[in-house]
């Protein structure tokens, strides 16, 4: 029997294949048809309900209204923390409210499932048998986890439609495999659901898929990232971070070897999964749970505050990315939040996430295998800067370490699972709402802007991943006179050097985060006797965080008296500075203050982070002594009398931190502040510097 050939789809831009699975028994040979089709996605239907922001309008003091990731407006009462799906006001028309009916797949062509698994390996690979009505048959090599999954998603009765990208991409033609992926977004969106394979049934997956969803029926999450319990709950508290969920160490056990599973860890199934409909589901064996049900649960589980293990509270730092919310993330962020997905080519790194991508990105953005990893990298560093006026993307630049001779120091290395960034700090707003002044000189040439900030001295090794080792830190990075000195900002050693430990991840700046430890906490904690030396790796998650970020961090001190967390290839003559329209402050190695490029934040005020309606860190200053509290920075002047600031709504093509200005006399709009331009920052005395990045 001959191999199966491919014939070319007539219309790149509209025709895709799909696969027919046969009926048949568990054992018996897979026999599958395949056929082309059109695909054309249909026109937008615009909404017909009320906005989150008019229905909170309608709501009495004492309630509040969220959205939640599947889209369903829900209430919740202020005093007595009850939930509802219905309005709390009989009068308002559900219809208003509620999400429209769906349109029956039936009634869409063509209608298919699309499978989201892992390749695995080439190793023990299996034929499958296509059947064709005008050929004889033909046989097909595909990968043992595929095959495994065919087997488990047949039917004994009726055949099956799926799109297996495996399958339905003749992954030998080039031209083919550039064009197919950017059709991804669309094959998903408008499949009838999102099938997943986790693989076959193993001893304990059966407990673990149970126990998540009872779980997952207990709480809803939003699209700003709050979490409360469901209407429907039978256990109220169990959302609560604090609430300790009443699992044995077998319960536990099931669940961490679900989540360990390699569809978790794989770049593509973040774009497969996030753009599929509230039919998804998840299968493993001959079990199933839906999407949505086994996201709210995990959700919950990595954000306890106690759990079971240091290596489960690591996997929940990765997993917690993919269960994220992120429809509004920038193309840089989406890569941010895809770091630890691992995928074959590197290139994939950010072809993978095309489909959840900006329009005017997956509009520009080409995918082109056969060209070097560093120029798609270097492209779609351009690209980000031209599309967002910014340089937020220099936080993956690498230090000798490059995939090709032509990869420049300042492109991002995005092929990196664990990313060692040149950046520095949790909080990114080291060049508050500056735009980027970037010239790129061919071939490997790029000047930027920025300000000079302090010249590191002393960088001190990580202290690796036993949590017996991170009190010897504290002890051997912590200045001699801690408890009575006072840092170069004005604040004492102690404030700045727990501060600091924490990267600024307190309660004091982010109010609305309970699981934040607060300042006192901290310095009470682990400096209550001056150093503690219990193994940190047990209690709070906020203990269990520094644990994770002194086990891979340096600490680093400046000849300015600085100090803070950093990575350890930093050497001491490396300059830190902060770059226009980066919100990282960035090292740099030279040839040749922990300052924003607005100078240091005068006393009273202080920095203070909220979230917005989409979750995202919004930065504002409040005044200690008054209490005022805005949103403007209090070092800037007054706006030119020909700028006028606007309403900053988010869209996919905004930085991590934007704003929205627009000059009255040209119309011109911007996300950028007028006033953190070169010229206008050189007037108020900022020494701007031009740095060539090679």
């Amino acid at each position: 029997m001959t191999s199966y050939r491919y014939s070319k789809l007539e219309d790149q831009a509209k025709d895709i294949r799909l696969v027919n699975l046969w009926p048949g028994r568990r054992d018996d040979n897979i026999r599958l048809t395949i056929s082309h089709t059109s695909l054309v996605k249909p026109p937008t239907q615009l909404a017909q309900r009320m906005s989150l922001q008019k229905i909170r309008e309608t709501l009495p003091s004492s309630w509040s209204a969220y959205e939640t990731t599947e889209g369903q407006y829900l209430f919740q009462h202020h005093e007595t923390d009850h939930t509802s799906w219905a309005h709390p006001l009989t009068h308002i028309d559900p219809s208003s409210y509620e999400l429209p009916p769906e349109v029956e797949s039936s009634q869409f062509s063509p209608n298919y499932e699309a499978l989201s698994y892992t390749w695995g390996t080439k190793a023990n690979s299996e034929i499958a048998y296509i059947e064709s009505e005008d050929t004889e048959s033909s046989t097909l090599q595909i990968q043992e986890n595929l095959a495994s999954a065919l087997r488990h998603l047949r039917y004994e009765n009726k055949p099956r439609t799926l799109f297996v990208d495996a399958i339905c991409i003749n992954q030998e033609d080039i031209p083919e495999r550039n064009n197919q992926v950017t059709r991804m977004a669309d094959i998903c969106t408008l499949a009838h659901r999102v099938v997943v394979w986790l693989g076959p049934t193993s001893n304990n997956s059966k407990l673990g898929i149970s126990t998540l969803e009872y779980l997952g029926a207990q709480v809803e999450s939003m699209k700003d990232n709050w979490r409360c319990h469901s209407p429907n709950a039978t256990h109220p508290t169990w959302y609560h971070p604090s609430c300790r969920l009443p699992y044995d160490q077998e319960a536990w056990n099931a669940i961490y070897d679900l989540i360990n599973r390699p569809w978790f860890g794989r770049l593509w199934i973040v774009q497969e999964i996030h753009l599929a409909n509230h039919r998804a589901t998840i299968q493993c064996g001959y079990d199933e749970i839906s999407w949505p049900r086994l996201r709210r649960a995990l959700i919950c589980v990595v954000e306890k505050t106690e759990l079971p293990s240091q290596e489960f509270s690591d996997k929940a730092v990765k997993l917690n990315r993919l269960m994220e919310y992120f429809p509004e993330s920038n193309f840089d962020s989406l890569i941010y939040l895809s770091t630890h997905q691992h995928c074959v080519d590197p290139r994939d790194k950010v072809y993978g996430l095309l489909g959840l991508a900006s329009p005017k990105i997956a509009a520009t953005v080409r995918p082109q295998y056969s060209s070097p990893v560093g120029t798609v990298y270097r492209d779609i560093f351009l690209l980000l800067l031209d599309q967002m006026q910014r340089l937020d993307s220099l936080r993956y630049a690498k230090w000798q370490q490059e995939l090709e001779e032509q990869f420049s120091s300042w492109i991002p290395d995005w092929s990196n699972l664990e990313v060692e960034s040149t950046a520095y700090g949790n909080l990114p707003s080291a060049a508050s709402l500056s735009r980027a002044h970037a010239t790129f000189v061919s071939p490997n040439l790029l000047q930027v802007t920025g300000i000079f900030c302090a010249t590191v001295s002393f960088v001190c090794d990580p202290v690796g991943q036993q949590a017996a080792h991170i009190s010897e830190a504290i002890q051997r990075w912590a200045p001699n006179n801690l408890q009575t000195g006072s840092y170069v900002t004005g604040e004492s050693l102690l404030d700045a050097f727990a501060s600091t430990l924490t990267e600024n991840e307190l309660r004091d700046r982010y109010a609305t985060i309970g699981s934040y430890p607060t300042l006192q906490e901290v310095k009470s904690d682990i400096f209550g006797d001056m150093v503690k030396t219990e193994d940190l790796s047990n209690g709070e998650t906020w203990n269990r965080n520094i644990l994770r970020r002194l086990s891979s961090r340096a600490f680093i001190t400046t000849e300015e008296g600085y100090f803070g967390l950093g990575t350890p290839s930093t050497k001491p003559g490396d300059i830190v500075c902060a770059i226009l329209g980066c919100a990282f402050l960035i090292v740099l190695r030279p040839a040749p203050s922990n300052k924003a490029s607005s100078g240091s934040l005068p006393s009273p005020w202080k920095v203070r982070i909220k979230l917005d309606s989409n979750g995202y860190d919004k930065i504002y200053f409040i005044n200690s002594l008054t209490g005022e509290s805005t949103h403007e920075d209090p070092r800037l002047e007054a706006l030119p009398s020909h700028w006028e600031e606007l309403e900053a709504v988010r869209t996919p093509d905004d930085p991590l931190l934007f704003g929205r200005f627009r000059n009255k006399l040209t119309g011109e709009v911007r996300n950028s502040d007028p006033r953190l331009l070169p010229e206008a920052l050189e007037k108020r005395g900022v020494k701007i510097e031009t740095f060539e990045l090679v």
